[in-house]
Protein backbone atom coordinates (compact mmCIF):
# COMPACT_ATOMS: atom_id res chain seq x y z
CA UNK A 1 0.00 0.00 0.00
CA UNK A 2 2.94 2.32 0.68
CA UNK A 3 4.02 2.03 -2.95
CA UNK A 4 0.48 2.92 -4.04
CA UNK A 5 0.57 6.04 -1.87
CA UNK A 6 3.90 7.01 -3.39
CA UNK A 7 2.58 6.30 -6.87
CA UNK A 8 -0.39 8.58 -6.24
CA UNK A 9 1.85 11.41 -5.13
CA UNK A 10 4.06 11.13 -8.19
CA UNK A 11 1.13 10.89 -10.57
CA UNK A 12 -0.47 13.94 -9.01
CA UNK A 13 2.59 16.17 -8.72
CA UNK A 14 5.51 15.06 -10.90
CA UNK A 15 4.38 17.00 -13.98
CA UNK A 16 3.84 20.11 -11.90
CA UNK A 17 7.22 19.71 -10.19
CA UNK A 18 9.07 19.24 -13.48
CA UNK A 19 7.41 22.36 -14.88
CA UNK A 20 8.20 24.28 -11.65
CA UNK A 21 11.86 23.43 -12.23
CA UNK A 22 11.65 24.89 -15.74
CA UNK A 23 10.87 21.75 -17.73
CA UNK A 24 8.29 21.56 -20.49
CA UNK A 25 5.13 19.47 -20.69
CA UNK A 26 6.90 17.40 -23.36
CA UNK A 27 9.73 16.61 -20.94
CA UNK A 28 7.22 15.62 -18.26
CA UNK A 29 5.56 13.28 -20.77
CA UNK A 30 8.95 11.88 -21.77
CA UNK A 31 9.67 11.00 -18.14
CA UNK A 32 6.38 9.11 -18.01
CA UNK A 33 7.29 7.25 -21.20
CA UNK A 34 10.68 6.32 -19.69
CA UNK A 35 8.88 4.93 -16.62
CA UNK A 36 6.58 2.89 -18.85
CA UNK A 37 9.48 1.32 -20.76
CA UNK A 38 11.33 0.58 -17.51
CA UNK A 39 8.20 -1.03 -16.08
CA UNK A 40 7.77 -3.19 -19.17
CA UNK A 41 11.41 -4.28 -18.97
CA UNK A 42 10.99 -5.08 -15.28
CA UNK A 43 7.92 -7.21 -15.98
CA UNK A 44 9.87 -9.18 -18.60
CA UNK A 45 12.82 -10.02 -16.35
CA UNK A 46 11.03 -10.50 -13.03
CA UNK A 47 9.85 -14.10 -13.50
CA UNK A 48 13.48 -15.21 -13.93
CA UNK A 49 14.60 -13.13 -10.95
CA UNK A 50 11.83 -14.50 -8.72
CA UNK A 51 12.67 -18.04 -9.80
CA UNK A 52 16.33 -17.55 -8.89
CA UNK A 53 16.13 -15.60 -5.64
CA UNK A 54 12.60 -15.88 -4.27
CA UNK A 55 10.33 -13.08 -3.18
CA UNK A 56 12.02 -11.30 -0.29
CA UNK A 57 14.94 -9.78 -2.19
CA UNK A 58 12.84 -8.33 -5.05
CA UNK A 59 10.43 -6.67 -2.59
CA UNK A 60 13.39 -5.24 -0.66
CA UNK A 61 14.98 -4.00 -3.90
CA UNK A 62 11.66 -2.51 -5.01
CA UNK A 63 11.38 -0.55 -1.76
CA UNK A 64 15.01 0.59 -1.99
CA UNK A 65 14.40 1.73 -5.58
CA UNK A 66 11.30 3.56 -4.36
CA UNK A 67 13.48 5.43 -1.87
CA UNK A 68 16.03 6.19 -4.59
CA UNK A 69 13.28 7.49 -6.84
CA UNK A 70 12.18 10.08 -4.29
CA UNK A 71 15.75 10.86 -3.33
CA UNK A 72 16.26 11.73 -7.01
CA UNK A 73 13.31 14.09 -6.92
CA UNK A 74 14.50 15.66 -3.66
CA UNK A 75 17.95 16.54 -5.00
CA UNK A 76 16.81 17.38 -8.53
CA UNK A 77 17.68 20.86 -9.74
CA UNK A 78 17.58 20.29 -13.48
CA UNK A 79 14.23 19.08 -14.86
CA UNK A 80 15.99 16.73 -17.28
CA UNK A 81 17.18 14.73 -14.28
CA UNK A 82 13.57 13.61 -13.80
CA UNK A 83 14.07 10.90 -16.41
CA UNK A 84 16.28 8.80 -14.12
CA UNK A 85 13.95 8.77 -11.07
CA UNK A 86 11.07 7.85 -13.35
CA UNK A 87 13.01 4.94 -14.82
CA UNK A 88 13.69 3.80 -11.26
CA UNK A 89 10.00 4.27 -10.38
CA UNK A 90 8.85 2.23 -13.35
CA UNK A 91 11.24 -0.61 -12.59
CA UNK A 92 10.44 -0.61 -8.85
CA UNK A 93 6.70 -0.74 -9.55
CA UNK A 94 7.21 -3.71 -11.88
CA UNK A 95 9.45 -5.49 -9.38
CA UNK A 96 7.07 -5.22 -6.47
CA UNK A 97 3.82 -5.73 -8.31
CA UNK A 98 4.97 -8.77 -10.28
CA UNK A 99 6.59 -10.28 -7.20
CA UNK A 100 3.46 -9.86 -5.11
CA UNK A 101 1.31 -11.34 -7.88
CA UNK A 102 3.67 -14.32 -8.28
CA UNK A 103 3.75 -14.88 -4.52
CA UNK A 104 -0.05 -14.86 -4.38
CA UNK A 105 -0.24 -17.27 -7.30
CA UNK A 106 1.82 -19.79 -5.31
CA UNK A 107 0.32 -19.11 -1.88
CA UNK A 108 -3.40 -18.69 -2.46
CA UNK A 109 -5.92 -21.32 -3.53
CA UNK A 110 -6.84 -20.77 -7.20
CA UNK A 111 -10.48 -19.95 -6.41
CA UNK A 112 -9.39 -16.88 -4.39
CA UNK A 113 -6.59 -15.65 -6.64
CA UNK A 114 -8.67 -13.37 -8.84
CA UNK A 115 -10.34 -11.72 -5.85
CA UNK A 116 -7.05 -11.14 -4.03
CA UNK A 117 -5.41 -9.67 -7.11
CA UNK A 118 -8.40 -7.35 -7.47
CA UNK A 119 -7.95 -6.28 -3.84
CA UNK A 120 -4.23 -5.71 -4.48
CA UNK A 121 -5.01 -3.58 -7.54
CA UNK A 122 -7.66 -1.63 -5.64
CA UNK A 123 -5.27 -0.92 -2.76
CA UNK A 124 -2.42 0.07 -5.05
CA UNK A 125 -4.11 1.97 -7.88
CA UNK A 126 -7.33 3.01 -6.16
CA UNK A 127 -6.87 3.71 -2.49
CA UNK A 128 -3.11 4.18 -2.63
CA UNK A 129 -3.12 6.54 -5.59
CA UNK A 130 -6.07 8.54 -4.29
CA UNK A 131 -4.80 8.94 -0.76
CA UNK A 132 -1.24 9.49 -2.01
CA UNK A 133 -2.39 12.41 -4.14
CA UNK A 134 -4.29 13.96 -1.24
CA UNK A 135 -1.48 13.44 1.28
CA UNK A 136 1.04 14.70 -1.26
CA UNK A 137 -1.00 17.84 -1.80
CA UNK A 138 -1.13 18.52 1.94
CA UNK A 139 2.60 17.83 2.33
CA UNK A 140 3.52 20.01 -0.66
CA UNK A 141 1.40 22.81 0.79
CA UNK A 142 2.83 22.71 4.31
CA UNK A 143 6.45 21.57 3.95
CA UNK A 144 7.15 22.03 0.24
CA UNK A 145 8.03 19.57 -2.51
CA UNK A 146 11.69 19.01 -1.62
CA UNK A 147 10.94 18.18 2.03
CA UNK A 148 8.05 15.97 0.91
CA UNK A 149 10.30 14.00 -1.43
CA UNK A 150 12.99 13.69 1.25
CA UNK A 151 10.42 12.41 3.73
CA UNK A 152 9.02 9.83 1.33
CA UNK A 153 12.52 8.71 0.44
CA UNK A 154 13.47 8.20 4.09
CA UNK A 155 10.21 6.38 4.90
CA UNK A 156 10.69 4.11 1.86
CA UNK A 157 14.19 3.17 3.02
CA UNK A 158 12.80 2.59 6.53
CA UNK A 159 10.07 0.28 5.18
CA UNK A 160 12.65 -1.63 3.12
CA UNK A 161 14.77 -2.39 6.16
CA UNK A 162 11.71 -3.02 8.34
CA UNK A 163 10.51 -5.55 5.77
CA UNK A 164 13.85 -7.38 5.84
CA UNK A 165 13.95 -7.28 9.64
CA UNK A 166 10.44 -8.71 9.97
CA UNK A 167 11.22 -11.41 7.41
CA UNK A 168 14.44 -12.28 9.26
CA UNK A 169 12.60 -12.47 12.60
CA UNK A 170 9.86 -14.68 11.13
CA UNK A 171 12.42 -17.03 9.60
CA UNK A 172 14.22 -17.30 12.97
CA UNK A 173 10.93 -18.17 14.69
CA UNK A 174 10.13 -20.78 12.03
CA UNK A 175 13.61 -22.30 12.37
CA UNK A 176 13.26 -22.43 16.14
CA UNK A 177 9.83 -24.10 15.86
CA UNK A 178 11.17 -26.64 13.37
CA UNK A 179 14.03 -27.54 15.72
CA UNK A 180 11.59 -27.95 18.60
CA UNK A 181 9.31 -30.16 16.47
CA UNK A 182 12.28 -32.29 15.35
CA UNK A 183 13.41 -32.76 18.96
CA UNK A 184 9.92 -33.84 20.09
Amino acid sequence: MWMGLCNGLVKAFSFWYIEALGGSSSLASLTNLAATFASAAGLVVMPNINASCGYTKPIFIGLIFQGLNYFGYAVMQNPWWAILPNIIKGFSAAITYQTLAAFMAESVPPEYLCSLQAVMWALYYGFGSGVGGIMGGVAFEYVGPVATFWGISIVSFFFAFLFVFIHWMCSKIETKEEKQNNNS
